[in-house]
């Protein structure tokens, strides 16, 4: 990049502001690709960094349309236990889209114990729980924790009885499968200990998360006596009416975690009541226009 001062300029003109703002950020700014070239030497950093700057570009693609989900990616309780043992969520094949514009495809369906996803919530509800495991991300003031039923088993109040299940974007690093005839030889001389042609593999994945109902964004209606099915539609329209004065580019609280598949809430003993796709399930894949906006006048749920 190179900074030249502006010749003939307009009266007032003037530079505002530079992007990236200095050489150290150019170096980590995702617009940043290597300069490739026949005869240059392609180490691992830089096909990282070319791939990198490729996904990167996909992504801001993405963004020019909805998130939400694309296609399928039905949720449903498939088995409802005593507690959480037991309980478990089924998820179908289908194609999302998050609010960054990455994609998730789930290829197959899949079945999910609902006590082993990983908890999303505020590094508090994690105090004297061994504090996160689920590799450290952390997005608006949240961290992925221990699992939902070692967390319900360690302090049953910590979390509140509501979460909203999430399929977050994820990029998985495996080793390939061993080639017995392969004439590359492992090199047991690598300073790191490593070996020079292990077949090292990034793929994308996905992972299905719990999102701990964020209280401190909107407080949860009671149980009312009248049961689940009445709790079921006061939460929702608590998210419905929180969406409804979201300011333009505004995101509900759990959309920076991926694409929402479902909302759960479970009664005292944590035995799941109802899992309700409507109240956050939105269409995605589409031109984006104004969330509230359409002819109707309503929310675009799918």
């Amino acid at each position: 990049m190179s900074i030249r001062p502006i010749r003939h300029a307009l009266p007032g003109e003037r530079i505002l502001a530079l992007a990236p703002d200095d050489a150290a950020e150019a170096a980590r700014w995702w617009l940043r690709r290597p300069n490739l070239f026949a005869g240059r030497t392609l180490t691992g950093p830089t096909l990282s960094g070319r791939q990198d700057w490729a996904a990167a570009h996909v992504a801001l693609r993405g963004r020019a349309f909805t998130p939400g989900v694309v296609q399928g990616l039905e949720t449903a309780l498939a088995d409802v236990g005593s507690g959480l043992d037991g309980s478990r969520i089924a998820l179908m094949q289908g194609i999302g889209l998050g609010v960054t514009g990455e994609d998730v495809h789930v290829a197959h369906a899949h079945e999910f114990e609902l006590g082993r996803l990983p908890v999303v919530a505020d590094p508090s509800a994690f105090s004297g729980l061994g504090g996160a495991g689920g590799g450290g991300d952390v997005l608006a003031g949240k961290i992925v924790g221990p699992t939902l039923g070692e967390v319900v088993a360690a302090a049953p109040e910590a979390l509140p009885r509501v979460g909203i299940l999430m399929l977050q974007p994820v990029a998985s690093e495996r080793i390939g499968e061993f080639d017995p005839t392969d004439p590359c030889p492992l090199d047991a001389c690598c300073s790191d200990g490593g070996a020079a042609f292990e077949d090292w593999r990034s793929a994308d994945a996905a992972r299905l998360l719990w999102y701990a109902w964020p209280e401190e964004w909107r407080s949860l209606p009671p149980l009312p006596p009248a049961g689940g099915a009445r709790w079921r539609n006061l939460i929702a329209w608590r998210i419905f009416e929180a969406e409804r004065g979201l300011g333009e580019g505004a995101q509900l609280p759990w959309a920076a975690w991926g694409v929402a598949l479902g909302l759960v809430a479970c009664a005292a003993d944590w035995t799941p009541l109802f899992l309700d796709r409507a109240s956050v399930v939105r269409a995605g894949g589409r031109a984006r226009w104004p969330r509230m906006g359409g002819g109707a006048g309503g929310l675009a749920t799918h």
